[in-house]
């Protein structure tokens, strides 16, 4: 409830993908995981993780935005053995390089 003499509204700013992170378990277990490995060119950066396709907690993603505190997470599907995450090394959002793609098998 906003402050008397305030007025709530929607921003239509956009927001974009700014961080990705993979985590062993739910998020709230804090159980972020690094990249198994990286490869680079000069323009951009694979990170790599891979996973056991037969864990019983599960692997889960956290998206997160920028202009907001907001993180979006979701349990992967199971079965996935590696994700593969590709930055724009030329392009930044929030100091961050910009996430071109992701993919998952």
């Amino acid at each position: 409830m906003p402050l008397e003499g305030w007025t709530a509204s929607v921003d239509k700013m956009t927001h974009q993908l700014s961080a990705v992170t993979f985590y062993d378990g739910p998020i709230e277990e804090n159980a972020s995981l690094v990249p198994d490995r990286d490869t680079s060119t000069q323009k951009t950066r694979s990170a790599f993780w891979q996973f056991d396709a037969k864990s019983k907690r599960g692997y889960w993603l956290a998206c997160r935005y920028s202009g907001t505190s907001l993180a979006l997470s979701r349990a992967l599907p199971k079965g996935l053995t590696q994700c593969k995450v590709t930055y724009n090394n030329g392009e930044q959002i929030e100091g961050m390089p910009v996430i071109e793609n992701i993919s998952c098998n």
